[in-house]
């Protein structure tokens, strides 16, 4: 009988790091990341292919799952993986390790998925597009990073609006997001001061700084608009500015 094709896709792609790339492999075979997905840069990068990104991040949305006991398990897989392995896990629900020179992070996280995660043949699973789309909106209102904005332009340019992202980010923290985090996002997404000082990201695709600052302005008054229009339908409290 001839095997059975995989037919998962892989991480290797051009956007990913040869690092992250040839880490993901031996990680995945080696620590059971089944209450994990991988998110964040990297994760929008395989799926778009508008930039390079060389960093893994991991994150559950299992309430407590991150606890010590799981912080020093995936420790100990990460110590075997690279004896000379750099790994943080000062902080709870996080762990922050620098392995075979690739950045290699976990987070526990409130919310929920939307879906099921992409399955890839390393062995874990992939946030959806529509999931990372969210969660850069977070991410550009915590931060501040250049990267983040050429995320964001990259997702607009290929039809994800600023009404899908806030409905999605919505629909992964229910009874948590109000008018007041949209207008927070809305006000991140026009503040470049911090990223101005960031160089650009290594990208795939010929955009930009200025296309991209664009991107998120434009971002903004949809957002806004689409919080107005939330509001007369009776979500939230706050008064949106014209």
């Amino acid at each position: 009988m001839a095997p059975v094709e995989d037919r998962r896709p892989s991480l290797d792609r051009p956007a990913v790091s040869r690092h992250a790339a040839a880490l993901a492999g031996p990680l995945g075979a080696s620590c059971d990341l089944s209450g994990y997905r991988l998110a964040g840069g990297t994760a929008l990068a395989w799926a778009l292919g508008h930039r390079r990104s060389d960093d893994l991040d991991f994150f559950t949305r299992v309430p407590g799952f991150l606890h010590p006991i799981e912080q020093d398990r995936i420790a100990s897989v990460l110590r075997q993986l690279d004896t000379t392995a750099r790994i943080d896990v000062s902080q709870p629900q996080t762990i922050h390790a620098v392995v075979r020179d690739c950045k290699v992070s976990f987070f526990g996280l409130g919310g929920r998925w939307l879906s099921d995660a992409v399955q890839l043949t390393e062995g874990f699973g992939l946030a959806t597009t529509e999931e990372i789309a969210a969660m850069k909106l977070i991410a550009v209102s915590t931060r501040s990073a250049r990267k983040d904005f050429f995320d964001l332009h990259a997702l607009a340019s290929r039809g994800h609006s600023a009404e899908a992202m806030f409905s999605s980010l919505r629909s992964m923290y229910p009874n948590e997001i109000d008018v007041d985090v949209g207008l927070h996002v809305a006000r991140a997404l026009t503040d470049f001061s911090d990223a101005e000082l960031d160089p650009d990201p290594v990208l795939l695709e010929r955009v930009t700084w200025s296309e991209a600052k664009r991107s998120a302005q434009h971002l903004a008054s949809d957002l806004q608009r689409y919080l107005r229009d939330l509001q007369r339908s009776g979500f939230g409290r706050r008064s949106v500015p014209d």
